[in-house]
């Protein structure tokens, strides 16, 4: 059982390690302070919910280029030519109709004055 806990943390990206210590560290901080049933079986769950699906892999693909569009039909169809072309490697960013960009911007200008 040890060896399947340290094998799920090391396949566990840094951030989510951290998040899950510091989730440990605060639910035994709460027993300290306030005993409870509840909390010690949620503390008691954790190495079986680490080792309990060991098939798990991340399908997360890195991305070699980010398009970004701002407008959802131009997102849709760079998604949709990407994903023709099997460019899996590619993703695209969409800012909403509403983003407004060119206030934005006059905004950074009129502060670098």
């Amino acid at each position: 059982m040890i060896d399947k806990i340290k094998n799920a943390v090391g396949d566990m990206y840094e951030d989510e390690a951290k998040d899950l210590l510091q989730s440990i560290l605060i639910q035994l901080n709460l027993l300290e302070e306030n005993y409870s049933e509840d909390t010690i079986k949620n503390l008691m769950d954790i190495p079986k919910q680490l080792t309990s699906n060991p098939t798990y892999k991340r399908n997360v693909i890195e991305s070699t280029h980010v398009h970004i569009a701002f407008d959802d039909s131009t997102a849709g169809c760079l998604k949709y030519m990407l994903s023709q072309e099997e460019l899996y490697e590619e993703s695209v960013v969409a800012f909403l109709n509403s983003f407004q960009l060119d206030r934005y911007i006059s905004c950074i200008r009129m502060r670098g004055n």
